[in-house]
């Protein structure tokens, strides 16, 4: 691939060793990694998917008590927030 500064940089695909390294990884930090995640949280977890996530957050909207939106919103921000700082 080309740099800016006109050099080139080679393409970084992994190899089957690698995609083998990171899936043993996977498999042992995930049990112990995803009791910590949010139960709001549906981005790569094992058996969650967008669907389960539109899902929920449309069953946070039909309720009536007030501030169902606002609750919605709160969850969002504060994952948004937490994963920002996570990145950090």
């Amino acid at each position: 691939m080309p740099k800016p500064d006109g050099g080139e940089r080679e393409l970084g695909l992994p190899t089957v060793t690698d995609r083998l390294i990171q899936q043993a990884l996977l498999q042992v930090l995930q049990p112990l990694l995803d009791p910590s995640f949010s139960e709001h949280s549906y981005g790569f977890r094992p058996g969650r998917r967008a669907h389960d996530a539109r899902r929920a957050a449309q069953g946070y909207i039909s309720k009536p008590a007030a501030g169902s939106w606002f609750k919605v919103l709160e969850k969002h921000v504060h994952c948004f927030s937490t994963q920002a700082m996570a990145a950090r």
